[in-house]
């Protein structure tokens, strides 16, 4: 019964890749990465590596924010591993680990400006509040 759901998987990974390719559409890397994880499950782990890379030259061809692909060169680091290459391995696990400190840098400083942002507005309401109960004390003498 599991080979013939990964037939059907990969059945439908064709047919998404062959409708997108029939219609000229050159961002591909979605189809790729869906080969490369059915062909990793498979253990076939030359061709999941091969759809990988094409992912990422894919992503990087078509300056795709790359932030939420970042795992492709972790993966990608893994079947090198798999595969007996230790330094393509370490290539590949220095990149995801650089890109991961920038999106952790990224994500840093986003927090520190909603949170400026939430400072500040709790500020103005105060002063605010503060003001009217001022102004309200006042009107009352």
């Amino acid at each position: 019964m599991l080979k013939k759901v990964f037939d059907s998987t990969l059945y439908y990974y064709q047919k998404s890749y062959d409708l997108k390719v029939k219609y000229k559409d050159p961002i591909l890397f979605l189809q790729y990465i869906n080969f490369g994880d059915y062909y990793r499950n498979q253990k076939e782990y030359d061709r999941a590596l091969d759809y990988y890379l094409k992912a990422i030259d894919n992503i990087k061809e078509h300056s795709v924010n790359s932030i939420q692909y970042n795992y492709l060169y972790k993966n990608i680091a893994d079947l090198y591993g798999i595969l007996g290459d230790k330094e393509k391995q370490n290539q590949f696990e220095t990149v995801f680990t650089i890109k991961e400190g920038e999106i952790a840098a990224n994500r840093s400083e986003s927090m520190d400006y909603a949170l400026s942002i939430i400072v500040d507005d709790t500020e103005n309401r105060y002063e605010t509040s503060e003001k009217k109960n001022i102004s309200g004390f006042l009107l009352e003498l």
